[in-house]
């Protein structure tokens, strides 16, 4: 009866989500993910939010995660429907357990940013979204770490550049310096060129470098996707 109540309760949460939305034909992600969530909900009840070395709570909160991902590039994608499922997701008003799980919030966080970034008015704040992804970046979860990293990537502004190129710089022997470079080059500008450039004299690591080097050899035309 307790989970039949959790799953009753997650479908109430997504459905009134939605509901500002009658006529959202048969989009069958949002379907999976009112049931991925529900599922997800029951499986972590009796674990601690943050579990991330339990391999069923990884595979929970992924199932998750994953879904928010793979929702931009399904069939019948909704871009409104999608920013206001993502947008309850981060707020959790319902208070629905999983949804307190930092990487099922980055990945809300991070879609509605590349919504922004695909010219889609997702109303998204930045400057909580860089708070945010600094605090995860502080925590001790390598895993939350890689996805915060990657969400100053998406943002791309100036400041994001420059804490992307100090954590390359200082963890360059790391999987986190990879990290770094990859969400760096998210950013197509050319002060992130200027920056990767000019960071050169402080990079020892061979395969850091050599991808420094042929990604600032290359001839970049740079245009703003959203100026038409």
């Amino acid at each position: 009866m307790k989970i039949f109540k959790i799953c009753i309760t997650c479908g109430i949460w997504l459905l009134s989500a939605c509901s500002s939305y009658a006529d959202d034909g048969n989009w069958q992600w949002k379907l999976e993910i009112e049931k991925t969530i529900g599922h997800a909900d029951n499986s972590v009840q009796n674990m601690e939010i943050g579990s991330y070395w339990n391999k069923n709570y990884r595979e929970a909160v992924f199932s998750v995660s994953n879904l928010i991902s793979n929702g931009w590039s399904s069939e019948g994608f909704d871009a409104d429907l999608y920013n206001s499922i993502l947008l309850e997701v981060w707020r959790n008003t319902k208070h629905v357990r999983v949804l307190d799980d930092h990487l099922i919030r980055l990945a809300a966080m991070k879609w509605r940013i590349n919504l922004k970034n695909k010219c889609f008015d997702s109303g998204v704040d930045l400057s909580i979204a860089r708070k945010y992804f600094m605090e995860m970046i502080s925590s001790n979860e390598n895993i939350l770490k890689n996805s915060a990293i990657t969400g100053l990537g998406m943002i791309g502004e100036k400041n994001d550049v420059d804490t992307l190129i100090a954590i390359l710089i200082d963890n360059q022997d790391s999987f986190i310096g990879k990290t770094a470079l990859n969400s760096l080059l998210l950013i197509d500008d050319k002060y992130m060129l200027e920056s990767l450039r000019a960071s050169l004299n402080q990079v020892s690591n061979k395969s850091i470098k050599n991808q420094i080097q042929q990604e600032i050899s290359y001839n970049r035309v740079y245009e703003n996707e959203c100026s038409n």
